[in-house]
């Protein structure tokens, strides 16, 4: 859901949200952004919360060299973690 969302914003904008604007960039146009009439959304009606009822967390640019991260800290809400506290992100999406 938010990597569609997020490449509608970057071919509109000719980029990714910044750290500071997040996902709420998706649904609400940046106010500090020089991205003029760009901006076409809102890309995605509301944020979701993750599983846990907390907020994703998003990394512009991404942390192994991609353009984005988009993290989930699994149940325990806290960095690393095993099993269910296991760290989502989406580049680790699809692993078993």
């Amino acid at each position: 859901i938010f990597k569609q969302a997020l490449e509608e914003f970057y071919i509109d904008t000719g980029l990714y949200p910044t750290n500071e604007e997040g996902l709420k960039a998706l649904v609400e146009k940046p106010m500090d952004a020089d991205i003029g009439d760009a901006w076409t959304g809102p890309y995605l009606e509301r944020i979701p919360d993750d599983p846990w009822g907390r907020e994703y967390i998003f990394r512009q640019p991404g942390a192994e060299g991609t353009d984005f991260d988009i993290i989930c800290y699994g149940k325990d809400g806290a960095e690393g973690g095993e099993e269910v506290s296991k760290d989502i992100t989406n580049h680790n999406l699809h692993e078993k």
